[in-house]
């Protein structure tokens, strides 16, 4: 059971982090991505902090209340080339 939670949180860390990238190869595109609450308790240190703040960045979308400019709460995760390996 430990593989497959281990195996599930670094395929959801994978999937955010290329949304991510992708999304700024498009003029503009702004993606607001709310990362699972498991997913943010199954990590730690510097990784669960930038999972929370992206949880609770405000979303680009027109009918939020709140300012809505690019928030760098919701960059990738790692770099194009680069691992998350070792923010696990």
């Amino acid at each position: 059971m430990q593989d497959s939670h281990q195996y599930w949180v670094e395929y959801a860390l994978e999937q955010l982090n290329t949304v991510q990238q992708v999304s700024t190869r498009f003029d503009g595109l702004e993606v607001h991505s709310w990362p699972d609450d498991e997913l943010v308790r199954s990590t730690s240190g510097q990784l669960r902090s930038k999972l929370r703040a992206m949880q609770q960045a405000v979303s680009p979308e027109s009918f939020s209340e709140r300012d809505t400019d690019a928030s760098p709460d919701q960059s990738e995760l790692a770099r194009d080339g680069e691992s998350i390996e070792h923010l696990i």
